[in-house]
């Protein structure tokens, strides 16, 4: 069960931000920097994990001003995926992990156009136009 919520009538120059929340914990994070990291039990990844959003610039992602838009979080994910072809390992975010949020941005389209609830991963990323 979960909620996504977008839009551009928020007041400009607020952060953009992502809240993960479960029944073993919860994150947060505001342009690209983990503000919060709550969970019932650590695991080894964690200071990794935290090490790696704390790396690389941050940016506003157009919350404030479209124009802001910025290629680091790209810049950062072709360089993964370049570094995983040399070491012989997946990247960070394989190619089934990725087609996962095409499929949520999907479904928010198919939804905003239909007016109805629609599952992640009924419609083709094809049928949005």
């Amino acid at each position: 069960l979960g909620t996504i919520t977008g839009t551009t009538a928020s007041w400009p120059g607020w952060a953009k931000k992502i809240e993960i929340s479960g029944t073993a914990g919860s994150a947060i994070l505001e342009d690209d920097r983990v503000t919060r990291w709550d969970f019932s039990e650590s695991c080894p990844e964690d200071t990794q994990i935290l090490a790696d959003m704390e790396s690389g610039e941050a940016g506003t992602g157009g919350a404030g001003d479209p124009a802001a838009i910025g290629f680091e979080g790209h810049r950062r994910q072709l360089s993964d995926f370049v570094q995983a072809l040399s070491e012989d390992r997946e990247p960070l975010v394989n190619g089934i992990e990725a087609r996962k949020a095409v499929a949520i941005i999907t479904a928010i389209y198919q939804s905003a156009e239909s007016g109805e609830r629609t599952k992640p991963g009924s419609a083709r990323v094809n049928d949005i136009s």
